[in-house]
């Protein structure tokens, strides 16, 4: 009798063989007392593709067309799993003991709580910027409120709270979230699919929830930047939300 997964985590491979296996890893390494569902994403004739099967044979790995962007392959993940929560992980992201196993026991704790997300953090133990305020125009003026809002710049990220965007770095969710709001948005494929479901989510009537007590960290501080590249890819996000929502020009 199959056992329902707990949980499904959907990786898109993106960057070289030893980085994403260290990435599963440190996922799989985790999983305990989870059931745990990995699926990985990787582009059809990839040499390691085979390699990746073979050092994780518990991980499914689904091969999809060369140059898919990463939102499409990411539906085509979420649609292959079954666990009672899904996932999205950066294939730089490593997770740290206990990290998933505190966030399914919260989201089972709190049925308000749509989505949550762990603290990011690079290797010098600093916070990186894997919760937001939805972007906004004012919020590209230099200072005041709006630029620190944006930013949570008053919040040394901790202490756990409520926010508005999380990002796909490393974020889970229900599948009765998935089911009432749909896939993420294939529109973004040059990023900021992450801050669209999000944003469906929130007006859907689900919670955000940042956990510090949960840890995850990218494999280098040059993995970090360029995992959660800020400014541009929620701007390029925030863009297309304006058309999308408010019927603004941006």
């Amino acid at each position: 009798m199959d056992i329902e997964p707990d949980l499904s985590v959907c990786v898109v491979a993106r960057h070289d063989r030893e980085t994403l296996c260290a990435s599963l890893g440190a996922l799989l390494a985790c999983a305990d007392p989870l059931a745990l569902q990995v699926i990985v994403v990787v582009a059809a004739g990839d040499a390691f593709a085979g390699e990746v099967s073979d050092a994780f044979p518990e991980v499914l790995v689904y091969e999809e067309a060369e140059g898919v962007p990463p939102v499409v392959a990411l539906n085509r993940a979420l649609g292959l799993a079954t666990g009672r929560y899904l996932g999205l992980l950066g294939d730089t992201v490593r997770c740290r003991p206990d990290s998933l196993r505190r966030l399914v026991e919260y989201l089972d704790e709190e049925p308000d709580v749509g989505l949550a997300g762990p603290r990011l953090e690079a290797a010098d133990g600093t916070a990186l910027p894997s919760a937001r305020a939805f972007p906004s125009l004012a919020a590209l003026l230099p200072g005041g409120y709006w630029r620190r809002r944006y930013g949570y710049a008053d919040w040394d990220r901790t202490t756990s709270r409520e926010v508005e965007w999380l990002a796909d770095d490393c974020l889970l969710f229900r599948r009765e979230v998935w089911d009432e709001i749909g896939p993420l948005d294939e529109a973004f494929a040059r990023g900021g699919a992450d801050l669209d479901f999000c944003w469906r989510a929130r007006r859907a009537g689900w919670h955000l929830v940042f956990r510090a007590d949960s840890l995850a960290s990218p494999a280098s501080n040059a993995l970090a930047g360029e995992a959660l590249s800020g400014w541009e890819k929620v701007m390029a996000g925030g863009r297309f939300l304006a058309r999308k929502w408010r019927g603004l020009l941006a």
